[in-house]
């Protein structure tokens, strides 16, 4: 059950950020698209562009938890001069980010959803 709450117990604000995210990308797709479209295939396009852009947002969330973009933020932050180095700095951020849960699981979640509820329309 811990495994659960872990990756999935995460706060309704972050699932509320991920619903948004896919909202705007809907209404963005939708909005772009010519008016004679058939419904039923407008709204799986809509709603499959919106799932995989939400869920590869999700993805590169992930990456930069796991500090792939570690180098830049110490390269452009104010107060790298407090740590020695990068690799006293990548630890640091490390242990902090150990701390936080998996925040990039919501977008991951919203996405997959909105993907299955697409295929309904296809």
């Amino acid at each position: 059950m811990d495994f659960l709450k872990k990756y999935f117990g995460q706060s309704l604000w972050n699932y509320l950020a991920a619903v948004l995210m896919a909202v705007a990308t809907g209404v963005f797709r939708y909005v772009m698209l010519p008016k004679e479209i058939d419904a039923g295939f407008l709204w799986y396009e809509v709603l499959s562009v919106a799932g995989f852009m939400t869920f590869l947002i999700g993805a590169l969330l992930m990456v930069a938890h796991f500090g792939a973009f570690d180098i830049f933020s110490y390269v452009f932050s104010p107060g790298r001069r407090k740590y020695k180095d990068y690799t006293e700095y990548s630890q640091h951020k490390e242990k902090t980010r150990s701390k936080d849960g998996y925040f990039f699981m919501p977008f991951f979640v919203v996405g997959v959803l909105v993907v299955l509820v697409s295929t309904f329309f296809a």
